[in-house]
């Protein structure tokens, strides 16, 4: 999308509100453009009703994205208990997640990611299942 400068403004100093893993998904995109279109359009018309209506959809977007979808996130349990699980049917996995695995699924896109997955349909318990088995699970070749 071709922005003018002040839309573009707009757009990444909301970019920088919201969750890293949620920001690049697509529902978000398109709802922070016409975040940032309806805030543009908001300062350049004289129409004071037009401005209203372009300024209540900016906020109701706002509050959406920073204060309901930002706020997502994959708990520690959430992925323990996964683990657990997973551990059952696979035996040579260890008997805990270590500091160093830790790490490395905090790294995982899919746990990064996880709202995404949630807002875009998909699977949240199915998304850390994935992620655990990419640290835990033997590559194939």
């Amino acid at each position: 999308m071709l922005y003018t400068p002040d839309a573009r403004t707009i757009r990444l100093d909301l970019d920088e509100r919201l969750n890293p893993g949620f920001r690049h998904s697509e529902p978000a995109r398109l709802l922070a453009d016409a975040y940032a279109l309806s805030v543009a359009m908001a300062a350049r018309t004289d129409d004071l009703l037009l401005k209203r209506d372009f300024l209540d959809s900016a906020i109701q977007i706002e509050e959406y994205l920073v204060d309901t979808l930002s706020e997502l996130s994959v708990s520690r349990g959430d992925v323990e208990g996964q683990f657990n699980d997973l551990r059952e049917i696979r035996p040579k996995w260890p008997a805990e997640i270590s500091a160093k695995d830790w790490e490395q699924l905090a790294d995982a896109r899919t746990v990064r990611d996880i709202a995404d997955v949630v807002c875009g349909g998909g699977d949240y318990w199915e998304a850390i299942r994935i992620a655990v088995e990419s640290v835990f699970d033997e590559p194939v070749a």
